[in-house]
């Protein structure tokens, strides 16, 4: 994945734009202190943004202002309470919003330790066709616009869109 912790750090310290994303935790709102399942929809939809794209590095466990948060918060959260439920709800939660399919040969994770905390690395290749997230019973598109992920709601956007992607 990266060469050396170095690389880590250096990515940490980047400004997130259109193939960097941070996230300070995948399912607990730090603001209110407890689980926000539409936390995770965002990390799925900013996964989607990258297959979509040009592929990405979505770190979780640093805030926008490159602060190592760690993935403590997200550990305790699950079922399991440790690492191995974080990765059985991050993989469940690809499998019901993305889709079995779409998410295996795009997405890797990994985990590196920075400031003593750990993070989740996730890196996202383009996929070969559009991939749509559920969100509210309906198949969303999201692609990277800068550095944020937006979803595209008009037909003619989309079809323009997958037709410049794609086809």
């Amino acid at each position: 994945m990266f060469a050396q912790m170095s690389d880590i750090g250096k990515l940490i310290k980047q400004e997130e734009s259109y193939n960097l994303e941070f996230k300070s935790t995948f399912s607990w709102n730090i603001k209110e202190n407890k689980v926000d399942k539409g936390l995770k929809f965002t990390v799925m939809k900013t996964i989607v943004g990258f297959m979509n794209s040009n592929g990405g590095t979505l770190i979780i466990g640093v805030d926008d202002n490159h602060k190592v948060v760690g993935m403590s918060l997200d550990y305790r959260s699950n079922w399991k309470q440790n690492k191995d439920g974080f990765l059985m709800d991050f993989r469940n939660s690809l499998e019901q919003l993305i889709g079995v399919t779409n998410y295996n040969k795009y997405v890797s994770v990994s985990f590196a330790t920075v400031e003593e905390k750990e993070i989740c690395i996730v890196k996202v290749g383009k996929s070969l066709d559009p991939i749509f997230v559920e969100k509210d019973n309906r198949k969303v598109l999201c692609v990277r616009l800068d550095n944020k992920t937006e979803p595209l709601d008009d037909p003619e956007e989309i079809a323009q869109y997958i037709d410049d992607n794609w086809k």
